[in-house]
């Protein structure tokens, strides 16, 4: 089977340098640093769909989660997230 050939989403590899490509490609996402990421929203359904979106990326982490300021510093603080999504309405 040649390579521009399909097996459902992936290329089908023809030939060995393929194979090494692939391998390497799989050791590069292996030490790829995840981007942990902390949902602070007082609506708790907008977390959910929120979180339901960035589970769907193997290269994002929800770490933590807050209802409200005081709970999402003390959160912050406990698991040093890289990213904040924060409600611009916070109660």
């Amino acid at each position: 089977m040649k390579s521009s050939e399909r097996n459902g989403l992936y290329k089908v590899p023809e030939s060995s340098k393929d194979i090494c490509r692939i391998r390497l490609c799989a050791v590069i996402l292996l030490y790829m640093k995840r981007q942990r990421i902390m949902l602070v929203d007082d609506h708790e359904v907008v977390r959910l769909g929120l979180r339901a979106l960035i589970d769907r990326h193997p290269d994002m982490e929800v770490v933590a989660e807050a209802s409200n300021a005081a709970e999402a510093l003390t959160k912050a603080t406990a698991h040093k997230p890289d990213v904040v999504v924060l409600d611009i309405r916070l109660p």
